[in-house]
């Protein structure tokens, strides 16, 4: 089956032994893959509702892998692309950044939110100043209504 799926989308493969070590391309979905495995069970991180508002930049340089997207009034991280490294999450001075495995259930939307985003939005890697209404969202809940999809440059920013 895994070997029909591929052939039928003529991409190339490799089968280095049966069963779960099965390497083939990222889009993948069979089971016993094992980038689907990895993906699975990367551990990932993400941008939650705390950075809504904020868009503080100092976890960006941080990133060996600059996996940060900029939108309007938040930042997103790949999770495809995150290594699973942690060095952002003790930069962020708001605590908006966290494992996904240790999202709350309220929280798990933030996986898709990212995803979603950072394949829409530039990439970005260099400080710039957090937007200047941060303080006044500092700690305020069910901030989600107020995130923008617009790219950052679009529109005006709070």
């Amino acid at each position: 089956m895994h070997r029909a799926a591929h052939s039928r989308a003529q991409v190339k493969f490799s089968i280095r032994s049966p069963g779960p070590d099965i390497d083939c391309h990222d889009a993948c979905r069979s089971p016993g893959c094992r980038r689907q495995l990895e993906e699975e069970t990367r551990k990932a991180y993400v941008v939650t509702e705390n950075g809504i508002m904020f868009k503080h930049t100092d976890c960006v340089t941080i990133c060996p892998v600059d996996c940060f997207y900029e939108g309007q009034n938040f930042l997103a991280i790949t999770p495809d692309e995150c290594i699973d490294c942690g060095m952002c999450e003790p930069e962020c001075p708001i605590n908006a950044i966290k494992a996904k495995d240790a999202l709350g259930p309220d929280e798990q939307i933030f996986l898709a939110l990212n995803r979603e985003y950072a394949a829409l939005w530039p990439n970005i890697n260099a400080v710039k100043p957090p937007l200047e209404s941060a303080k006044d969202y500092a700690g305020r809940p069910n901030k989600i209504d107020l995130l923008s999809k617009e790219p950052a440059g679009q529109g005006i920013a709070v």
